[in-house]
């Protein structure tokens, strides 16, 4: 519960959204603690979900978009052959959407796109079959 994460996040909703999402997956971190130690726990752990739970999404899309470009455009109606993502880097320290930090390393989301752009990736997808068929 935090100012800073509150201020840092451009998208009308987006802290929500993020949550929601963690929530599906993870055990989130109640947004206060009883100490200061505490509270500092809290944070770290809510900002690796987030990250966690970033790299789920840009691995999740990516992946699905090269199974797509292996159909028929017209059919499967994905008409793409790539993607690029915002955004890469940060221009200050702080928790963002970047995938890679200010000072270079990389966060928890580009290991995931590398992965995902890997020559060679296999991906699974299940296909249900409706009752009517």
């Amino acid at each position: 519960d935090s100012d800073l994460l509150a201020y840092r996040q451009r998208h009308e909703g987006g802290n929500d959204q993020v949550e929601a999402m963690m929530a599906r997956h993870f055990n989130v971190p109640p947004a206060n603690a009883t100490s200061e130690e505490g509270q500092q726990k809290v944070l770290d752990d809510y900002l690796w979900l987030t990250q966690l739970q970033q790299a789920r999404c840009y691995e999740t899309a990516l992946t699905q978009w090269r199974r797509l470009k292996s159909t028929d455009y017209m059919e499967s109606g994905a008409n793409t052959m790539g993607v690029l993502y915002w955004q890469l880097n940060d221009i200050w320290q702080g928790p963002s959407w970047a995938s890679v930090e200010y000072g270079g390393k990389w966060k928890v989301t580009q290991y995931a796109v590398k992965n995902a752009y890997a020559p060679l990736l296999v991906s699974a997808i299940e296909v249900r079959k409706s009752a009517a068929a």
